[in-house]
């Protein structure tokens, strides 16, 4: 479980970890009807996500931060539901709260990435990173930052295996020579490097000026203060969600869900 020792599972916890999952399942189902239409893009915006590096476009950014919903949503659906058949399989008590609202409720930086969001690989690069970089530097912001390069690393490695193709090997699929349109298709690597290294330069930020940042803030709404520091991750953001919705990742999971059409006679 989330204290890190071994709980016997009990079928009234994997009642909860069943209500959670659908939980997510209906609010996912309800996001994704509200905004497929537009391609998951409901902002105007003249912005072309897969071709810029920064920007700080208002439509741009509002939908970056809808994708990173359906994201939070996806990771939160998907390993509720792993975690229910782990815990069948083994009778041992799996932590299901992977993720735990980090675009709604985090203070700082270091919260959202440390506690609220994909804990699964924070406690993996924490344990492997984090902690053999700190104790050899004595020096968190390295090793913060150590953590965060690994992290993008592992993206870039999986993003190519799972979104992307050269032309070469799409022509090879489809016959023609050129990009198929189903395949996506020779994009620029990088992407995960640099948006890893910004929230780690971030919390760097946070270790020198958080103190004094915490008495300007402090006072503010809660959610104000989530939407703030979501804020300051949300113009790389799209180099993060912008390959998953190009590779229509988000309608690959909707096939697994209860959908609504609306048809006309």
């Amino acid at each position: 479980n989330k204290t890190g020792k071994w709980v016997p599972f009990s079928f009234v916890r994997l009642l909860c970890i069943v209500k959670t999952h659908y939980v997510w399942m209906i609010s996912f189902a309800v996001v994704y009807h509200a905004v497929m239409a537009t391609d998951f893009y409901p902002f105007p915006t003249n912005v072309e996500a897969n071709q810029v590096l920064v920007s700080f476009d208002v439509g741009h950014l509002y939908n970056t931060f809808v994708q990173a919903v359906m994201m939070n949503m996806t990771l939160s659906l998907s390993l509720s539901g792993v975690s229910a058949l782990a815990s069948i399989m083994t009778g041992v008590e799996f932590d299901d709260r992977v993720t735990n609202f980090p675009l709604f409720l985090a203070d700082s930086p270091s919260d959202f990435w440390g506690r609220r969001w994909n804990n699964l690989i924070h406690v993996d690069l924490k344990r492997g990173i984090y902690k053999p970089v700190r104790s050899y530097t004595n020096n968190r912001t390295v090793a913060s930052v150590s953590a965060f390069v690994v992290s993008g690393v592992l993206h870039e490695y999986v993003w190519k295996v799972l979104f992307f193709a050269t032309t070469a090997q799409a022509s090879e699929i489809s016959g023609v020579d050129s990009c198929c349109p189903t395949c996506y298709c020779d994009t620029w690597v990088g992407k995960q490097l640099v948006f890893f290294g910004w929230n780690g330069v971030l919390i760097g930020l946070e270790y020198v000026v958080g103190d004094q940042l915490s008495v300007l803030t402090g006072h503010l709404p809660s959610l104000l203060r989530s939407h703030l520091v979501v804020l300051l991750s949300l113009p790389v953001g799209h180099l993060f969600t912008a390959d998953i919705t190009k590779a229509k990742y988000f309608q690959g999971l909707a096939q697994a869900l209860p959908l609504i059409e609306v048809t006309k006679r």
